[in-house]
């Protein structure tokens, strides 16, 4: 899978974004099958559906940011995207 993910960065002309973002969000949820990961997701209704707005993980664990990715259905941008 690393190799893949590694061939989808490598050629973001040939893969878009969402494709990226899919593929990624796919090997999220199998580490989260196999490490029996069960994220709550809670105040999602209270995020703008306009403009944009910054998550910040309230740990510096490593899963913080794929805990972030897995809850939003479309990719996060970055900030130089944003503006």
């Amino acid at each position: 899978m690393i190799p893949l993910m590694q061939f989808l960065a490598d050629h973001p002309e040939k893969y878009s974004d969402e494709v990226r973002y899919r593929f990624a969000r796919y090997a999220i949820r199998i580490m989260m099958r196999t490490g029996l990961i069960r994220p709550i997701v809670s105040g999602k209704e209270n995020l703008p559906q306009e403009g944009g707005y910054v998550m910040y993980p309230n740990h510096e664990g490593k899963f913080d940011a794929l805990g972030i990715m897995i809850t939003h259905d479309q990719p996060c941008s970055c900030s130089s995207k944003a503006q």
